[in-house]
């Protein structure tokens, strides 16, 4: 019998909808409207986990670009002249501590920056939400939307570089400041309007001195809190003394300040529609391509809303609402740290990390059309809300895999640039990327050391000068790898080997993070790290490394090995050890050892890679690239040789090959030269090489340069053979110079 009333009932039901759909259509708003509260809740967490993997992927000890000037202000400054020292044109005091408290405390590896930025964005988030909550947000679908836009806002991967790089606290600090102080003057207001002191104001005038030494763009909290109270009706006295403050805070950073940025106002109204589409791409830089032309239109109609509520507020200060003025004036904040970035950055180009007001903009203006929908209690018009970072998030998507890629790239060139610092070789294409000049980065090596800081942090780097075997276990076997280049790098005290090559490790299948050099003594001198992310994007196996070492002198050798572990390293089959060039005796090419096999009188060699001329008895070679070959064409026997003998001028310190044969599969020797602008006698002890004495033919090749070839000038005067046995513990190359009294 229940039943059948049930069924009855139901059909009743079904019938008024039919009759009346309108007035289903408020249930299933409200079913979605729930729903996707849920949906932007799990984005914006989703959004910060994303967020954190990428910190993770992306995370070196080495230091990128800024911290490397403050390391070289803290090895030089008193620490009280180093807080108030400027940086460009900015006081970074408050960023500062928490720079003096890593570098201390934690060795500089910016991992305690890192975990304070996203702490600082936490509480962002729960003081927003604290703010919501305290002026009567209580529906639990609006605030949980709310919550979802204000994570995907903050933790938004448009502005990685504030996660990603330790020093960027520098940028999240001062906003969240300005956060704080506007809100602090809300909740104030909202406690009671008659009171021009209170908690909460103090704290907001702690939080404007913070956000002013912390940020240049932050001295514009102080008229922003003016304007605020005002129109939020506190007494005279509470925007009088915050204005006497913001004065006081402005002519205290004027002290011995200096102008360091790179525009003046005549340049920059001369330049005023740039200013314009600079500070457009900031506002919209955050959108997809998809919606970038929206973006802007967006977030100028954001921008005239507000200033509609500020003027209209002004004129009722009283009837203010704290949610909605505090909101609209946070919002101009952020609009206005946006411009003031324009203004001083439009012509040095866009940085991601430019965006962290813009996405504290976006959000606030999203929380303020939350509330004016929740003022009107319509759902319908919170779902466009809902639904517009759903969209955002969807256009993205095919950013993720692009985002890992580059974090892993930041990271691995970041490595490599920490592998050539501690190696002590200037190689350019590697420190690059660090974009300092040597003075802050190998000036500060020593001062790093000392502290064991940054680099210096952490094996391997940690471990430059120590001995092999006290701080690794050999584990043979375990890597193969091969070594597919090097060249010399570097000029007077910083110059050494480049190498680059490929390894993996065999027994954990996985590709090596890192290597170590050693000398013949066991030693470590040297590091490399992978660069797969740079060389072979994409690639299955990412096993290339690039590494850096001492140039080996005569009887020292260099022998690479991959780091498995904390305690673990092994040998990379298949890469013997890198000799040094021994320095032969003073010796004259017409030596009756020797025996002509090429001149310049003599058929011309073919050049590939570069020409080749002969001119007043001297073979000219230019090279167009790093692998410049010339073949020369003896007419004789070369197996009767134990050596090549080439007088020789060097215009730049770079690796020098011979092959012979198939010129592959062992065909050939390599070594280096270090000795430029003089002629020098190159002996070649080929007969070291076992394929030699079977396969060599009247035909050899040799490569004058390797990878900083591009440009380079080789001379050539001549080739002799030498019958001489060559002792097996010999190296490969043999330089010596030419005697005085010899031709050219």
């Amino acid at each position: 019998m229940t039943s059948v009333r049930f069924q009855l009932k139901s059909s009743v039901d079904l019938g008024a909808i039919v009759a009346h759909g309108c007035d289903a259509a408020p249930v299933v708003l409200d079913r979605l409207f729930q729903f996707l509260s849920w949906v932007a809740l799990a984005l914006g967490i989703g959004t910060a986990g994303f967020m954190g993997y990428l910190t993770v992927r992306s995370y070196s000890p080495v230091p990128w670009m800024d911290p490397w000037f403050f390391i070289y202000q803290l090895d030089h400054l008193p620490r009280w002249s180093l807080l108030w020292a400027q940086h460009n044109e900015h006081r970074i005091a408050f960023p500062k501590l928490f720079y003096l408290a890593d570098f201390y405390w934690f060795h500089a590896k910016g991992v305690s920056t890192l975990i304070a930025t996203y702490a600082v964005q936490v509480v962002q988030c729960v003081l927003l939400t604290h703010f919501l909550r305290k002026l009567g947000w209580r529906n639990g679908a609006i605030l949980r939307s709310a919550v979802g836009l204000i994570l995907f806002s903050l933790f938004s991967p448009a502005k990685r570089e504030d996660f990603v790089h330790p020093w960027e606290i520098a940028y999240v600090l001062p906003i969240f400041a300005i956060t704080l102080a506007i809100i602090g003057f809300a909740l104030s207001a909202e406690k009671c309007r008659s009171h021009w002191f209170s908690l909460w104001i103090a704290t907001g005038w702690i939080a404007a001195v913070v956000a002013s030494f912390s940020l240049l763009s932050g001295f514009l909290i102080w008229p922003m809190l003016c304007i605020e109270a005002w129109m939020l009706g506190l007494p005279r006295r509470g925007w009088l003394v915050t204005a006497g403050l913001g004065i006081g805070a402005a002519a205290v950073n004027a002290i011995g300040f200096r102008r360091e940025g790179t525009t003046n106002l005549a340049h920059t109204i001369q330049n005023t529609r740039e200013v314009f589409v600079f500070f457009n791409t900031l506002m919209a830089e955050s959108w997809p391509p998809l919606f970038y032309h929206v973006g802007q239109v967006a977030a100028w109609i954001g921008i005239f809303i507000c200033i509609i509520i500020v003027c209209r507020r002004v004129a009722h200060p009283s009837n203010g609402s704290p949610l909605e003025v505090g909101l609209a004036i946070l919002a101009l904040t952020c609009a206005g740290a946006a411009g003031m970035t324009a203004v001083g950055r439009y012509n040095l180009g866009f940085t991601n990390r430019y965006e962290e007001p813009v996405l504290l903009f976006w959000a606030a203006f999203g929380l303020l059309l939350f509330a004016f929908a929740r003022g009107a209690n319509r759902h319908r018009w919170v779902l466009p809300l809902q639904i517009a970072p759903v969209l955002i998030a969807i256009a993205n998507a095919d950013r993720i895999q692009p985002l890992a890629v580059e974090a892993k790239l930041h990271s691995q060139l970041l490595n490599v640039a920490g592998a050539a610092l501690a190696s002590g070789v200037s190689d350019r294409a590697a420190t690059a990327f660090l974009t300092m000049p040597d003075e802050w980065t190998f000036g500060e090596l020593d001062f790093l050391r000392k502290h064991k800081a940054a680099l210096y942090a952490a094996p391997p780097l940690s471990l430059v000068g120590a001995k092999l075997w006290d701080v690794y276990r050999i584990k043979p076997g375990a890597c193969d790898g091969e070594l597919r280049s090097y060249s010399i790098s570097g000029d007077a005290d910083k110059r050494g080997l480049s190498l680059h090559g490929s390894a993996w490790n065999n027994g954990d299948n996985v590709p090596l993070s890192w290597l170590v050099i050693a000398d013949h003594g066991g030693r470590i001198v040297g590091f490399g790290a992978n660069d797969s992310a740079a060389r072979h994007p994409g690639t299955e196996r990412e096993n290339t490394w690039s590494a850096f070492g001492p140039v080996p002198r005569k009887g020292d050798q260099l022998t690479l090995y991959g780091v498995i572990s904390e305690t673990e390293i092994c040998p990379i089959s298949g890469v013997r050890p890198i000799t040094g060039v021994s320095e032969l005796a003073e010796a004259r090419e017409s030596a009756q050892s020797l025996t002509p096999v090429w001149l310049p009188t003599d058929t011309p060699p073919r050049v590939i890679g570069g020409t080749g001329t002969i001119s007043a008895g001297v073979l000219t070679i230019r090279s167009d690239n790093g692998d410049t070959q010339v073949y020369f064409d003896t007419g004789t026997d070369l197996k009767q040789f134990a050596a090549l003998v080439i007088k020789a001028k060097f215009e730049r310190a770079d690796t020098v090959e011979f092959y012979f044969a198939r010129q592959v599969d062992g065909r050939g020797i390599q070594g280096s030269v270090s000795t430029t602008g003089e002629w020098i006698l190159l002996r070649a002890n080929l007969g070291l090489n076992p394929y030699w004495s079977k396969e060599a033919s009247n035909t050899i090749r040799f490569d004058p340069t390797g990878a900083r070839g591009t440009g380079a000038v080789t001379y050539i005067a001549g080739i002799w053979g030498s019958r001489i046995a060559v002792p097996a513990d010999a190296d490969f190359f043999e330089t010596g110079r030419v005697a005085s009294n010899a031709s050219k």
